[in-house]
């Protein structure tokens, strides 16, 4: 039973599918006060992705204390690396530190499949995206060390109308950086002071 006054993190429920759309068409919502509303607000999963990538066992939510979803993250696999491909938090239960805590999961994830490192893309310039995960272990990947998927990444995001040329990859090492606290449950006491927001990747919504 999960404590009243507590959020956790677990892997999503075939339950949980149906409101993950509107957890992420309204996180998109909030790049309209940077202007990016249009480049970002087209792109999102389709109800069979959010199907698929919950059987593979790559989709994690945020439950408040009823059990109900308030966020997700989702990853896949670049070349040889874990990749972030969106962290997404209803801008009403941001500033929890919700983000960080989806972010510790991927993680784990990871960490426990044995990949070495993992990659994001990201966009400069917005306060709750390249400075969220430099806070967070990662730094920007040279574009000399871009792998054949990324470069394919990169493609894609360019053919999909995101803003390519303000977009960086980003990466972090799981092999010598901290892990994340604790193992399986991530619980989250609800605080009332403010902190971060978080952002995704090629689909590129707010936590």
């Amino acid at each position: 039973m999960i404590a009243a006054g507590e959020y956790r993190v677990r892997l999503a429920a075939r339950r949980d599918l149906h409101v993950l759309p509107i957890i992420e068409r309204m996180a998109a919502a909030r790049f309209r006060e940077v202007g990016l509303d249009q480049a970002y607000g087209r792109c999102f999963i389709s109800a069979e992705e959010f199907e698929a990538r919950q059987h593979r066992g790559v989709l994690w939510v945020v439950a408040n204390e009823l059990g109900r979803p308030v966020g997700f993250a989702t990853c896949s696999q670049i070349d040889d690396s874990a990749h972030l491909d969106e962290i997404d938090v209803l801008p009403q239960r941001g500033r929890r530190g919700l983000g960080s805590s989806l972010l510790r999961a991927v993680c784990a994830w990871a960490r426990s499949r044995s990949f070495p490192a993992i990659t994001l893309s990201t966009t400069r310039g917005v306060p709750w995206n390249e400075p969220f995960y430099r806070r967070r272990g990662f730094h920007e990947l040279d574009e000399s060390s871009y792998t054949t998927g990324i470069r394919r990444l990169r493609a894609a995001e360019d053919a999909a109308g995101l803003p390519v040329r303000n977009r960086l990859i980003m990466i972090r090492d799981l092999v010598s950086s901290r892990p994340p606290h604790g193992r399986g449950w991530t619980t989250i006491r609800r605080r009332e002071t403010r902190g971060r927001c978080a952002i995704g990747s090629l689909v590129e919504t707010v936590a």
